[in-house]
């Protein structure tokens, strides 16, 4: 009788000893998921060419020992992810100055019916929504809850 206790409580312990590692990949599952929902896409607009980019996340994993574990997410294209969470400075932007001689400066470009003359100025300054700091959060909510469905059900499973 003490035996088979003795065997399913050292079987506990075993199961128990295997949840970190189990528990870390579903818990960098779950950020990826997260990532990708929160991360939605990015256009991209180069010589009339429309691109669009998915924002997501890949895993690496590092093993220390035999039974330490670690695991870190990366935001994949990262540079686009830096744009949805930081924002970026903005294009460029001829300033005004003395007019020349016998020259102005005009703009001609299709649909405007007439040159336009003035100061060139293009904006392409996007202000940041820390997409990246959003995911951060909420697996910093999830993620805890994966280590104790993990652990729950190891104890479950030795009754």
């Amino acid at each position: 009788m003490a035996g088979s206790q003795t065997a399913r409580l050292r079987q506990v312990f075993d199961n128990l000893a295997n949840v970190p590692e189990s528990a870390i990949v579903d818990a960098a599952k779950l950020v990826e998921q997260v990532a990708k929902q929160g991360g939605g896409s990015v256009t991209i607009n180069r010589r009339s060419k429309h691109r669009r980019y998915s924002l997501g996340a890949v895993t690496h994993y590092e093993r220390s020992n035999e039974r330490a574990v670690g695991a870190t997410v990366f935001g994949t294209p990262t540079g686009f992810w830096v744009w949805k969470t930081s924002g970026t400075r903005g294009g460029y932007s001829i300033p005004k100055r003395k007019p020349r001689q016998g020259s102005s400066r005009y703009l001609y470009g299709a649909g405007y019916a007439h040159p336009v003359r003035g100061q060139i100025k293009r904006d392409g300054r996007v202000t940041g929504r820390r997409a990246w700091d959003k995911v951060r959060d909420r697996a910093e909510r999830e993620v805890p809850q994966v280590f104790i469905a993990a652990v729950h059900d190891v104890v479950k499973g030795a009754q």
